[in-house]
């Protein structure tokens, strides 16, 4: 290959680590692939936050002749010439770009269109000698705002706990402050719930606790910069937007829920009225938890007679006060409390598809930083686990897992593989294919009365 294509010499290229086994994929299920994350950390002397192109499934014997690139537009058989192309070596690996994560609005990711960055497999035509290249696979980096919602007909017959739901692990731990103290040992995610939202998490996983008269997210004993009540409005808005299901996991319970000192029982009446006063009309009712994804949308596609936002409470407390007919029990966390990916892997290999009846339960797909006898930040935990965990996924509990969570979730491909799943997931499970035959029901007879019953609150 000649240099006028510009070929030059990785920056750094990460392949599997421990992945090595053939994908284990299912008849139709997309065997190779190339997408953009986000990287979580890039040593000291660089700051994270540039794109990583990430690809899987190349053919051995197109090893030599494979290249990888990220294009600012859509690709075609001429743009990439200019473009900065990145040899692949093994059938699965990434690069890191020297393109910078903008930091867009909520706005431009809620559209859902690409948002101009294109991540690109190439295939170089040997044989006549020219230089010749054809684009083999891509994909744009992009919001997920509406995706239950756009793949219904896909899954419309999966109920929540059936459903692979991508998730974030301590989801409000992001910094509104620089160079906050042990900032890089608490803080877990980047990006607001808003914007976790918007990009196609599903699933968020809250520590609360109380001080100073009002309700914050923790991390263990350290307090964010966020309250409960603004990520319960960043949920309200979404929701009532977009009409998708949210998972609220309500995991533990802090500084102020101590029972030999505080007033327990009361500080969750009034905990439970907060989340009830400020997510007024979304909270679905605990008799929905076993509905289909189609009875929670009421119908699949335009038509859909049901336009009312429904987030499940998971709440990790045995409450029976006011309002506990709202409350789901909580998410039964997987959490292999791991330092090391190899331990990491091997408890996911056991327990990424446990689960417990009339609950969900969450894949913790990230490791434990032991600060201060462990010096790794979590920034450099997750640049080390969130490719490697969604290779693992993607070969092998595609079908089976129910919640996955990330740290610094933009640095995995979850929510693009749950998407991809959930769609076969559906088709495995009897479903008709409507989006080819655009097929259409409307709400069930348990809906309907949940509705009535809703209507005459």
């Amino acid at each position: 290959m000649s240099c006028d294509m510009k070929t030059i010499i990785l920056v750094r290229v990460t392949c599997t680590l421990l992945l090595t086994s053939a994908p284990a994929y299912s008849t139709g299920f997309k065997q190779r692939g190339v997408y953009l994350t986000v990287s979580s950390y890039e040593g000291p002397r660089r700051l994270p936050g540039h794109f990583e192109v990430n690809w899987y499934g190349v053919d051995v014997d197109h090893l030599n002749r494979t290249f990888a690139a990220l294009l600012l537009e859509a690709p075609n058989s001429h743009n990439w010439k200019n473009a900065q192309l990145y040899p692949v070596k093994q059938s699965t690996g990434r690069v890191t770009t020297h393109v910078k994560f903008p930091k867009n609005s909520t706005q431009l990711a809620m559209t859902g269109n690409c948002l101009d960055y294109w991540a690109v497999l190439l295939e170089v035509d040997d044989v006549s000698g020219d230089n010749n290249a054809a684009v083999v696979d891509s994909s744009c980096f992009r919001g997920h705002p509406r995706w239950m919602q756009e793949n219904c007909c896909h899954f419309y017959n999966l109920k929540v706990d059936e459903m692979f739901i991508p998730g974030t692990h301590d989801s409000a731990m992001y910094g509104l402050k620089r160079d906050w103290p042990v900032g890089d040992f608490i803080f877990t995610q980047d990006q607001t719930i808003a914007h976790q939202l918007a990009f196609g998490i599903r699933s968020l996983d809250l520590r609360v606790g109380f001080t100073d008269g009002a309700f914050w997210i923790f991390h263990n004993k350290f307090k964010a910069q966020v309250s409960l009540e603004t990520v319960l409005r960043q949920v309200r808005t979404f929701v009532e937007t977009t009409g998708e299901v949210v998972i609220l996991d309500f995991h533990r319970f802090t500084l102020g829920f101590n029972r030999h000192v505080d007033p327990v029982e009361e500080r969750h009446r009034t905990l439970v009225q907060l989340i009830m006063d400020t997510l007024t009309g979304a909270v679905g009712h605990r008799q929905l938890f076993n509905s289909t994804l189609e009875d929670l949308l009421g119908g699949c596609g335009a038509r859909s007679r049901w336009r009312r936002p429904t987030v499940f409470i998971m709440y990790n407390y045995d409450y029976m006060g006011p309002n506990s007919e709202f409350l789901c029990p909580g998410v039964i966390q997987n959490w292999a409390n791991a330092q090391d990916l190899e331990y990491l892997v091997e408890y996911l290999e056991k327990n990424a598809c446990k689960k417990f009846p009339g609950t969900l339960s969450s894949a913790q797909a990230e490791l434990t930083a032991k600060f201060p006898s462990q010096m790794d930040t979590i920034r450099q935990l997750a640049e080390i686990v969130n490719f490697n965990v969604t290779n693992l996924f993607r070969e092998h509990f595609w079908n089976c897992t129910n919640i996955v969570t990330n740290d610094y979730f933009l640095g995995s491909g979850t929510v693009e593989l749950a998407i991809e799943a959930n769609k076969y997931r559906g088709k495995l499970k009897g479903g008709l294919g409507r989006c080819e035959h655009g097929l259409q029901r409307g709400l069930s007879t348990n809906r309907l009365r949940l509705e009535t019953a809703f209507a005459k609150r």
